[in-house]
């Protein structure tokens, strides 16, 4: 066998240069148990000893054929040399313990045929830092069908800073991946994990690192998936999410690549990025979400991302190539392509291109509901073709100055919140030559194509003619136009186009196409001059002119101002000039003070389909909505001409328009007390967007508005089904409410089948009800850094199949039921599936988000989830309220982790009414009135929660423990645990909800208690009551005033396992009663106990016995029953500090050990074949040293 060189690949990475290696040997030493016989590899294995590194196969030329071997023919070939324990085999779980480099003749195949599961070791100490890694260099490694990760501590390592394990192929090395699951590896950008680097020969593509990663699921590992000069590997239907950084990285000439479907999404960075030269790469077919940017480019050109969809991330796709003098790949990011995909609901732009990303074609995508514009371009010579970009937060598409000849071309673009195009410049005029020719472009919020600040030469909009509308010729006007395109809309843009006409002598003519509907809407057209300059979309009718107006009864008979004209824009001068001239005498709508833009409706003002109504600061500062408590009659001067007659209230209405509402106060007022109208008995003048509408509030104050009726809560949006398809879910209407304030109001805002909505830095407060309140499969909101405080009803509620809503950096406090006269509570936060007494069926809410969220000083709770389902909870404050957080009524699935919880009234946490299936992780929780986690559901994960300080002392006995699980039987018990510490009635005495009916709850069963921190609580730390199959694994249980881990109440099948069970006041364990069986404790470290080590009483675990121990010295004998198993502690104090070993009980009931003991003193546990185990031989008591006295300590139980 040949000898192994080290490769530079290992040095200056950690691996040092061998100063010996050992080569194979066979019959040195014997194979230990455990490591199955094996006929020889043809392939050589050697170990490094001094350096801790195992090489599999010979250093030889890149394009050598890969002889096969396996991992257990590694192990045996190891072991044949004397090294049994470099690869640990557990069946088919096996853990790599030491750097491992294969070489160019050999491919390591580690496949389900003999292993599931591949640890590799990340133990601090394994190596000169945590993690060992597998080389790949120049050889191969197939992984198929099993699972991958690192291990440390019992789990998978999670933690990166202190060095994790990675894979890495390198100098034309390859590592194909099928089928299989990999995670958990990779500390920082040197090492990332999963990682495929440089060639074999430098100038030679096809000796690149490369491999296939086909039907597999990739994840948490530092990246993703990391490419540094690598050419031609391929991603196939492959998941790849919740990395540290980046989801798949290419960098450095990396060439040629593709990943082709799967979904990419929850990484930390970005899901996506090509970055540095690296050209010709392909993503498609894949869901991307979730993300930063979902795709980046960086310095890469001829990239093409095609049949994507790219949603819910920061931005949709960002290419770029930001100079960086010096570097070798500093270039362009040109002539990408961008097609066919489906870029959505991204938070800021859809698409990005800035600083030399030039030439990029974007073809035939659809390009909607992004928070800012759909594309944002500051690049040249770019093309954008075919595509549907709509319904965006900004802008459509919009040109910065510095943008220039770009061609915007057959694009449907429409109803975006601002221009559907706009083009800036850098002056007075700027000749950006930006093209836009052919397009449909319509319902756009401002204009259709916005020229500003000089932008594309500031190029005049051409002039139609008059003339009569049915003509089918028209003419007129466009200077220094080269060409004149002609449309028809209904709204003053450009939806359908009609053709172009030539300039001459800036006159132009234009015979209208045969079969041309004037139902389409108005002729408009836009100039194109020589340089592709284009101007605005002009005709012959703008602004408030198109509208038209009429009086009649409103839908409650309330007598109404209609306006009507698609593509209107009015304001409220525009409608008093309008009634003047209907009824010149009539005080319907009163500029009341001209100085201070103070405004009274008497009327109720209808916006119709298409029209929009701007109040803002240029006309108005305040409206007042006349609302009172009787009917008032206004008479014309003129005597004998009809009067009108008004209802108490008016309001202001749209359905299928658009409001916009900035810097402007709305008010009801009662013109008979000359105050705001306080009085909701009788209804109260309201706001309303209705169908197809939208409803946009910027630093506005809306206050004093609403009745208990569900058109006129005060501000509402609201859609309904249409009736000729009633199962069709319709959620059109939509708005942006941005830092404005919503006060006595019947309830803050109210929203029904709304979509994509924005709620930012607004404060809702002293509403009658409920402060913030959307309805009934409400979707895809976005609600940051509000406050809800002192309202009447829930400070933030969604109900009844609201989703894909995100809560972010709100408050919500001192919020009191002060609605109704029954007891009820307001919680700060709360989801729900709508109200039982409901005409229609209750929902869940699902898929929302809420984080870094606070909640304090509600009479209720910081959190209610009622009915609602697969929902995360993460990174809040809920302190100070009546309870924590509850999960109630099957609330399955959600994932609740990083909160801090304090100060609860009653429990932190509480999940019962067949709410399993929640996670619960790394969530701080103290100091609550009774339970920190309190369970009656299954299937939950409870793991490296800290929880402490929880309890009271309830006439004069501990009342409170940190986690503890029950089994409801009866409505009593249920009624007793919603009894405040020291209180007498149950908070369900006026919500019958709250409790569950046996017939309603879930078995408690298959809980994971892991890795929690449980200390200092008043009662037990852990208490199990009715629960079946419980895990509880890694915990730190300590100085609690009971039991560190009681078990009673029909608890069975319980496992607890590598828990640090210390400084309790009563035992470290104990179960209790006959009924309590089949519960298992092993290597627990149990001591200084106030009480005890391990106990079982009242014949708990079918009242096994302990074993008998003798001692002398190093040997302890002792008896118990045949076939039992028994595991020795040694303690400096009676109890089980140190876990020593298992021995198994002889046929005659002995049983023999003999070693070197940590402790001076032995103990044991005895576990039968049925899983019951065994208090402890001996349970000497320690003195633990408190505060708090406790009694009377002899009652309990």
């Amino acid at each position: 066998m040949s000898h192994i060189v080290p490769y530079r690949s290992l040095i200056g990475r950690g691996f040092a240069l061998p100063v010996a290696v050992v080569l194979a040997c066979t019959g040195l030493i014997s194979g230990s148990t455990g490591h199955v016989a094996l006929a020889a590899s043809p392939v050589p294995v050697t170990y490094d000893a001094l350096n801790k590194v195992v090489y599999i196969g010979e250093a030889s030329l890149p394009e050598v054929p890969k002889i096969p071997i396996s991992l257990p023919e590694v192990d045996q070939e190891l072991s044949a040399q004397g090294f049994p324990d470099l690869i640990g085999n557990q069946g088919t779980v096996w853990t790599l313990t030491v750097d491992t480099v294969v070489n160019q003749s050999a491919r390591l195949e580690v496949t389900s045929a003999s292993v599931s599961e591949l640890r590799l070791d990340s133990t601090s100490g394994t190596s000169a830092r945590a993690g060992i890694r597998l080389v790949i260099e120049g050889g191969a490694v197939k992984l198929d069908g099993v699972k991958v990760h690192s291990w440390a501590g019992g789990s998978a390592d999670t933690d990166p800073v202190n060095g994790r394990s990675s894979i890495e192929a390198r100098a034309g090395g390859r590592l194909d991946i099928s089928s299989s699951e990999v995670s958990h590896l990779g500390r920082n950008d040197e090492e990332p994990g999963l990682a495929w680097r440089d060639r074999a020969v430098a100038d030679i593509q096809n000796t690149s690192s490369t491999g296939l990663i086909k039907n597999s699921n990739i994840h948490d590992n530092y990246i993703g998936l990391y490419l540094y000069n690598v050419y031609g590997l391929m991603v196939e239907n492959t998941d790849i999410h919740t990395n540290s950084k980046h989801g798949v990285y290419l960098t450095r000439g990396s060439i040629e690549n593709s990943i082709v479907g799967g979904e990419i999404y929850d990484n930390a960075e970005h899901g996506v990025v090509f970055n540095r030269g690296s050209d010709d790469n392909t993503v498609g077919g894949s869901s991307i979400y979730n993300n930063s940017d979902g795709i980046v480019v960086f310095q890469s050109e001829r990239n093409l991302i095609e049949d994507n969809v790219l949603q819910r991330n920061t931005r949709g796709i960002r290419i770029n190539a930001t100079q960086t003098l010096g570097d070798t790949f500093d270039s362009p990011s040109t002539v990408n392509t961008i097609r066919r995909n489906q870029i959505i609901e991204n938070d800021q732009y859809g698409i990005y291109l800035y600083e030399r990303a030039d030439k990029t074609v974007i073809e035939n995508n659809t390009i909607s509901d992004n928070g800012a514009s759909g594309i944002n371009i500051k690049t040249n010579d770019n093309t954008i073709r075919g595509n549907i970009i709509n319904a965006n937060g900004e802008h459509g598409i919009s040109f910065d100055g510095v943008a220039r000849e770009n061609l915007v071309t057959a694009n449907q673009i429409y109803a975006n919140v601002a221009d559907g195009v706009q083009i800036r410049g850098t002056g007075l005029s700027t000749d950006n030559r930006n093209k836009i020719t052919n397009n449909s472009i319509a319902a756009n919020g401002r204009k259709g194509i916005n020229l500003t600040d000089g932008g594309n030469k500031n190029l005049a909009a051409p002039i139609i003619a008059p003339g009569d509308p049915q003509a089918t010729s028209i003419s007129g006007t466009a200077v220094g136009a080269k060409t004149v395109e002609i449309y028809r809309d209904t709204g003053g843009q450009g939806k359908v186009y009609k053709g172009s006409a030539a300039v001459a002598n800036d006159n132009w003519s234009f015979t209208l196409p045969a079969g041309d509907n004037v139902q389409e809407g108005a002729i408009t057209a836009l100039a194109i001059d020589g340089s592709g300059n284009t101007s605005p979309f002009g005709g012959n009718v703008v602004g408030g002119s198109l509208a038209t107006y009429t009086i009649g009864a409103g839908v409650n008979g309330d007598t109404t101002v209609f306006i009507s004209g698609p593509g209107a824009n009015v304001t409220l001068p525009n409608i008093r000039d309008a009634l003047k001239v209907i009824s010149p005498t009539a005080e319907l709508l009163v500029l009341e003070d001209a100085t201070n833009k103070v405004w009274q409706s008497n009327v109720s003002l209808f916006v119709n389909r298409g029209v929009t109504l701007t109040l803002t600061t240029d006309t108005v500062a305040w409206l007042k909505l006349r609302s009172q408590s009787a009917n008032i009659q206004l008479t014309r001067a003129e005597a004998g001409e009809a009067a009108y007659n008004y209802k108490s209230f008016v309001s202001l209405r749209t359905y299928n328009g658009v409001v916009t509402i900035d810097g402007v106060k709305i008010t009801s007022w009662d013109p008979v007390q000359n105050t705001v109208d306080t009085d909701v008995s009788n209804g109260r003048s309201y706001l309303l967007a209705k169908y197809n509408a939208r409803m946009d509030i910027k630093n506005a104050d809306l206050s004093y508005l609403g009745s208990a009726d569900g058109e006129s809560y005060g501000v509402s949006w609201r859609d309904i089904n249409s009736s000729e398809q009633p199962g069709v879910l319709l959620t059109r209407v939509t708005g942006q409410v941005l830092n404005s304030t919503f006060s006595n109001n019947y309830y803050g805002i109210y929203t029904y089948q709304a979509r994509d909505m924005v709620f930012r830095g607004n404060k809702f407060h002293h509403n009658i009800g409920y402060g913030f309140d959307p309805h009934d499969f409400s979707t895809r909101f976005l609600v940051e850094n509000n406050e809800a405080f002192e309202n009447g009803n829930h400070g933030f509620i969604i109900s009844r199949g609201c989703n894909n809503f995100v809560f972010r950096g709100n408050k919500s406090y001192n919020n009191r039921y002060t609605v109704g006269t029954d007891i009820r509570r307001a919680h700060g936060f709360m989801l729900d599936p709508g109200s039982p007494n409901s005409r229609y069926p209750q929902e869940p809410s699902f898929l929302n988000l809420l984080e870094n969220n606070e909640a304090w000083g509600n009479d209720g709770y910081g959190l209610r989830v009622v009915g609602s389902i697969s929902n995360t909870i993460q990174l809040n404050t809920f302190r100070d309220n009546l309870q924590g957080m509850t999960l109630e009524q099957g609330s399955t699935g959600n994932i609740v982790k990083n909160n801090t919880i304090s100060g609860s009234g009653l429990y932190g946490m509480y999940l019962f009414g067949g709410s399993d299936r929640t996670t619960i992780t790394g969530n701080t929780v103290t100091k609550s009135g009774k339970h920190g986690i309190y369970i009656k559901t299954g299937g939950n994960t409870i793991a490296e929660n800290t929880v402490s300080e929880n309890g009271s002392v309830i006439d004069g006995a501990p009342n409170g423990s940190g986690i503890a699980t029950l089994r409801e039987t009866d409505l009593a018990t249920a009624r007793a645990d919603l009894v405040l510490p020291n209180g007498d009635d149950s908070l369900a005495r006026a919500e019958s909800e709250l409790f569950s009916a046996p017939a309603a709850t879930s078995e408690v069963n298959a809980n994971v208690i892991n890795k929690n921190t449980v200390t200092k609580n008043v009662d037990e730390g852990i208490e199990l009551k009715g629960a079946t199959g419980t895990q509880i694994v890694g915990n730190t249980v300590q100085g609690n005033g009971s039991n560190g881990i009681y078990l009673a109440s029909g608890t069975n099948g319980s496992v607890i396992k590598k828990n640090e069970v210390t400084g309790n006041l009563r035992h470290g364990i104990r179960a209790n009663g006959g009924d309590v069986l089949s519960n298992t404790w092993t290597e627990n470290q149990v001591f200084e106990n106030g009480a005890g080590g391990i106990i079982t009483t009242s014949s708990a675990n079918n009242g096994i016995r302990p074993p008998v121990l003798v001692r002398n010295e190093t040997e302890v004998t002792g008896t118990a029953a045949p076939g039992t198993i028994i595991e020795l502690y040694s303690d400096m104090g009676g109890q089980g500090r140190y876990y020593e070993t298992r021995v198994t009980v002889a046929a005659d009931g002995t049983f023999r050990v003999q070693r070197s003991w940590r402790g001076n003193t032995v103990n044991a546990t005895a576990t039968d074949a049925n899983g019951n185990t065994s208090g402890f031989t001996y349970n000497v008591a320690y003195f633990v040293a408190t505060n708090e006295l406790y009694l009377p300590m002899a009652a309990r139980r």
